[in-house]
């Protein structure tokens, strides 16, 4: 027969069963309703987010590799405009008082100057974990800084040729007529400086002479460029999004820039050297390129 107090330890359980019962009910379920929810919208929102700003990410790069790459079209583009109002006439022509002379004044100013900044290139250096001195040329950004230096001092000084030489070639024309515009072979060293200053027309060939090999030199970079960075680019985006907001552009040379990107017949560094009262081999320093 049981007795009361028996029964104590199981009327006890029971009881405890009973509260953890309404424990749960009533207080752990309704606050899982109320919480989940949030973090599930949370967590929803949170990768969808970090998706829209891949995507956007992506947007952005596949925008700056091509504004990078018509940006350089654009300036190999101007290059070959100045060069082939003189490419021509150069061709065989090794005397620099003639060549100086060959080379036209342009109307041209320097408002052709790239202002972009590098900074929103960083991505293609970063995407591979070596030594940026190591990196291939075009991920290297202070190589394409360079490359928009060299190319806003070039048409700088292009710029400022005109200034210096539109005087003499007027006083040429001036003095000898027909002679003095463009049959340029047939005007002497004693011809040109009977009428023009020495020093002033000394320092017109040195500037002709350094715009001429800084012009291909330049134009050969430019061209590098653009058939390595497009690459480059690509291995930078993924390729998911190349569909939809892509594609890189690819440079395709045209004929007229192709045949220009030969170099002008070489001056002859005797007779420069002479003008400039230096050896052949300190002209050739001078004048040598920086890219070689």
């Amino acid at each position: 027969m049981l007795i009361l107090s028996d029964l104590d330890p199981l009327i006890h359980a029971i009881y405890s069963l009973k509260q953890e019962a309404n424990l749960l009910r009533d207080y752990i379920l309704p606050l899982l309703s109320y919480i989940l929810p949030s973090v599930l919208g949370f967590i929803v929102a949170y990768y969808s987010l970090r998706h829209q700003e891949k995507v956007q990410a992506q947007k952005e790069r596949i925008k700056e590799i091509n504004d990078w790459i018509l940006l350089a079209d654009n300036a190999i583009s101007t290059l070959a405009s100045i060069k082939q109002h003189y490419y021509s006439e150069l061709n065989g022509l090794d005397n620099p008082f003639h060549r100086t002379l060959s080379v036209i004044s342009m109307a041209y100013d320097d408002t052709e100057k790239l202002s972009k900044d590098v900074s929103g290139l960083t991505f293609i250096a970063q995407s591979i974990n070596i030594e940026v001195s190591k990196l291939e040329k075009w991920r290297q950004l202070s190589k394409i800084n360079i490359l928009i230096h060299n190319y806003n001092y070039i048409v700088s000084l292009w710029a400022k040729r005109n200034v210096l030489a539109d005087p003499i070639f007027s006083k040429l024309i001036k003095d000898y007529g027909e002679k003095g515009l463009g049959y340029t072979k047939e005007l002497s060293e004693e011809d040109i400086f009977e009428s023009i200053d020495q020093d002033k027309f000394i320092k017109l060939v040195d500037l002709t002479e350094k715009l001429l090999k800084s012009t291909d030199d330049l134009m050969l970079e430019l061209y590098d460029f653009l058939k390595k960075f497009p690459d480059i680019g690509l291995s930078c985006v993924d390729k998911r999004y190349i569909k939809d907001y892509g594609p890189i552009l690819t440079y395709n040379i045209q004929e007229p820039t192709k045949n220009l990107l030969e170099r002008v017949t070489t001056v002859n560094y005797k007779i420069l050297a002479k003008l400039f009262g230096m050896t052949e081999e300190q002209v050739k320093r001078e004048y040598s390129s920086p890219y070689e």
